[in-house]
């Protein structure tokens, strides 16, 4: 099975808010860059979005080259924190809790960039 890099996602899916979508999704799958798409943009929704660990959050119909340019970008940074959580497992005398601690860290910071 192949890993994620991006996940592009449209808001509300499924019957859910987007930002259940994104907890969701974030809970079963946490390292893959989270780009979000939706017809009922707003600044607080993007906000919400990039906050609960969105990428970036973009309006339908987006240009396709500012997408492409988007994911792109967080692919470069799915594997700049895959390095960083490499790093941090590979470091010795660290407890398994500050261990964990630290890449916790690493998953929960987010947001466009």
């Amino acid at each position: 099975m192949k890993k994620r890099c991006i996940t592009i996602i449209g808001a509300g899916l499924a019957g859910l808010r987007a930002d259940q979508t994104l907890e969701l999704l974030k809970r079963k799958h946490p390292l893959p860059e989270v780009i979000m798409l939706t017809g009922h943009a707003s600044v607080g929704s993007a906000v919400e979005a990039v906050k609960s660990g969105a990428f970036d959050y973009l309006t339908k119909p987006c240009d396709l080259d500012e997408l492409i340019s988007k994911a792109e970008r967080a692919v470069s940074r799915k594997k700049e924190r895959t390095a960083k959580i490499r790093q941090i497992q590979a470091t010795p005398f660290l407890s398994e809790r500050e261990r964990q601690k630290r890449i916790a860290e690493i998953l929960k910071s987010g947001g466009a960039e």
